[in-house]
């Protein structure tokens, strides 16, 4: 098929069903995007690998069409690690590459360290693991007070304070008129249920190790 039309699925999960989209043919690749992201990310990117990959992009529980079946509570790596993890059984089992951004590096990560038989390597860009950084108090203190933003003054003040501190400049990508909805949509359940928890969030560094020699 034209992998600029990828083919959409649906997967129940505990709590949630997952959209999902395929392109192309060939081993697999999971492609997850940032907090607050979701599969259409990877409109530009996703269809430049489907001659060589099965390429596949989620929207994360509770974002876009990723419905949840009760209330929105606390997102956490790793039950969006777990849902990662019934995709790629779904699809066949992999094992898998996976690429994930900021956090989606994260639920990566957390994938490779508990799932390491359906992941064969992982790309993650930029996690913002902060308690392994120089700074982390300092990064933490301001997490707590965009959320502190969110909660005084809304999504607007919020979101563009952490925009720049990320470095997110708009002038850098514009997402389709779709996309940007979308986005916009999931950001206040972003800032209120899964920024703090992802950014002091931890990984396995032993599991990621591996086996000791």
């Amino acid at each position: 098929g034209d992998p600029a039309c990828p083919q959409a699925g649906v997967l129940p999960v505990p709590g949630a069903r997952l959209h999902y989209e395929v392109r192309g043919r060939g081993p697999l690749l999971v492609l997850l995007p940032g907090g607050g992201g979701d599969a259409g990310v990877y409109d530009a990117f996703a269809p430049l690998l489907a001659d060589a990959y099965t390429v596949v992009a989620l929207d994360p529980r509770g974002y876009s069409r990723s419905v949840l079946d009760g209330p929105p509570g606390t997102q956490t790596v790793e039950r969006q690690a777990d849902d990662v993890a019934a995709l790629v059984a779904h699809l066949g089992g992999g094992p898998a590459d996976v690429i994930g951004g900021s956090d989606g590096a994260l639920v990566g990560l957390d994938l490779l360290a508990r799932y390491p038989a359906l992941v064969r390597r992982v790309l993650a860009h930029e996690p913002p693991a902060f308690g392994l950084l120089p700074g982390a108090e300092e990064h933490s203190a301001f997490i707590a007070s965009v959320h502190e933003t969110f909660v005084r003054e809304g999504m607007g003040p919020a979101g563009a304070r952490f925009a720049a501190w990320a470095g997110a400049g708009g002038d850098r990508w514009e997402p389709a008129p779709e996309l940007a909805a979308r986005l916009f949509a999931n950001g206040p359940r972003f800032l209120e249920h899964e920024l703090r928890s992802f950014t002091s969030w931890l990984p396995d560094i032993g599991a990621l190790r591996g086996p000791a020699a």
